[in-house]
């Protein structure tokens, strides 16, 4: 069986870690492999009751105690991403998806899952997906995201929309650095990889070598795609813009302006449901577990507090309202 191993960095995403967990399981990874860092909720005993459990290996993420120079100082995917090779999770596996809890790669034939998309790429050395950003929805942090995600960016745009970001489906290759949304080739073997895009075509010369991190996404939603939901909701935005980047620790790039790039409104796409089901299922079977359903109630009741906090500074409130009005 070919192993997909799911690495991802994390803070505070209590409220929907249960839910990402068991999709990454039923799409078929094998191993998940997750850093946090300076996480205010229950982020972390959830996922030292997971890995109790089996389904997860959680690890803090170096970057907590080291500095990593340059654009936005502590830079928690790099640090995470350099840590983690270091793990049999990684080491074991065929295939990494460097996923983030608010993206669910789905395919578009057979059972939905991993081993549909492998077999439908040829078993490629490398499957890049462009996202479908999927809009803001209802405020309800106990209600699955996957749930509450409706309409989305269009999968046919024009010109001017059709710029999508990708994520990768990678061997673990010499010469093959991979990377949060693609992997980055060597010069000397980049034309022997087989890597494709969405619609199974062999990507070009300049996006293996570079580090180019989206596509023009028409005629790209043929294998799957990558159903991302960075909004939620109005009320969660604020609570995103507040906590910073996975990546940089700058938070003044969460704006109205990146609001209203990402509120997609275009289009439905339902095709994650049957997979989405199974997930839903494995998420309730977890949370009969006593400390799992404490851990998940207590995540809620952090992030709803710390949601109150923030509307009662002037700066979130206004922006809470800013974009409230533009999703009107």
């Amino acid at each position: 069986m070919t192993h997909l191993t799911t690495f991802t960095v994390m803070k505070n995403e209590g409220p929907y870690l249960l839910e990402w967990v068991a999709y990454q399981k039923v799409f078929g990874a094998q191993d998940i492999l997750v850093m946090t860092n300076h996480c205010m909720d229950a982020t972390v005993p959830m996922l030292m009751r997971l890995e109790e459990m089996g389904v997860v290996r959680h690890v803090p993420n170096p970057s907590q105690v080291s500095l990593f120079h340059g654009r936005g100082g502590e830079r928690h995917h790099i640090a995470g991403r350099r840590y983690a090779e270091l793990f049999p999770e990684w080491r074991r596996a065929d295939y990494i998806l460097m996923c983030d809890t608010d993206e669910f790669p789905v395919t578009f034939s057979g059972d939905g899952d991993f081993a549909a998309l492998n077999e439908a790429a040829g078993a490629a050395d490398v499957i890049s997906l462009a996202e479908i950003v999927f809009g803001a929805g209802a405020f309800d942090l106990d209600r699955p995201v996957m749930e509450r995600m409706d309409r989305c960016s269009s999968l046919t745009p024009g010109k001017w929309r059709a710029r999508k970001g990708v994520k990768s489906f990678s061997r673990r290759l010499n010469g093959l650095d991979i990377r949060n949304h693609r992997p980055v080739a060597d010069p000397d073997i980049a034309d022997r990889l087989n890597w494709v895009d969405g619609s199974s075509a062999q990507v070009p010369t300049a996006f293996r070598t570079e580090h180019i991190q989206g596509v023009d996404c028409r005629g790209r939603y043929v294998l799957g795609g990558l159903y991302h939901a960075p909004l939620k909701s109005a009320e969660e935005y604020i609570l995103k813009a507040a906590r910073g980047d996975a990546v940089m620790v700058e938070r003044d790039r969460f704006t109205l302006k990146y609001w209203r790039s990402r509120n997609r409104q275009e289009g439905s796409e339902t095709r994650i449901a049957p997979l989405r089901a199974k997930a839903l299922k494995l998420r309730a079977d977890w949370l009969t577990d006593p400390a799992l359903a404490r851990h998940h109630r207590a995540s809620i009741a952090t992030h709803s507090s710390m949601l109150a906090a923030l509307l009662e500074q002037p700066n979130w409130a206004a922006l809470h309202d800013e974009i409230t009005q533009a999703a009107g």
